[in-house]
């Protein structure tokens, strides 16, 4: 953000601004920043700005098999869903393994996602 900055003649907290709350710039201002991010090529950190604001914008998402289009519709629906929203779907497969449910549910967890969707009908007792 701070190669943003330099290159815009702005502050950070202008290109913070200009990226996350844009009504809070001008136009022009909020073009200067854009025009620098593509030029340098950035890329926003998410997980960065997850962890200052204690807030994510990823949902989880655990199904039994990718495999079995039943579960495809589910990731397709749900990710049409969140995307506008603002979220974003993080998919993973536990192989109709109750054990591998866990492991993924603390993985997930340990990602701080703002949600977590099982697809599975029975879980163990430390899944629930």
């Amino acid at each position: 953000m701070r190669d943003v900055a330099v290159r815009a003649g702005v502050s950070t907290m202008t290109v913070s601004r200009a990226l996350n709350e844009p009504g809070k710039v001008s136009e022009e201002m909020r073009e200067r920043v854009l025009r620098a991010v593509r030029e340098i090529g950035y890329l926003p950190n998410h997980l960065a700005g997850s962890l200052s604001s204690n807030r994510s914008t990823t949902i989880g998402l655990i199904v039994p098999s990718i495999d079995n289009s039943i579960y495809t519709q589910t990731v397709k629906g749900l990710s049409e869903v969140l995307k506008r929203s603002g979220f974003q779907l993080m998919i993973a497969e536990s192989g109709y393994d109750p054990n591998e449910e866990e492991e993924l549910i603390t993985v997930f967890l340990s990602h701080r996602v703002s949600g977590l969707v099982l697809h599975s009908t029975e879980h163990t007792p430390q899944a629930v």
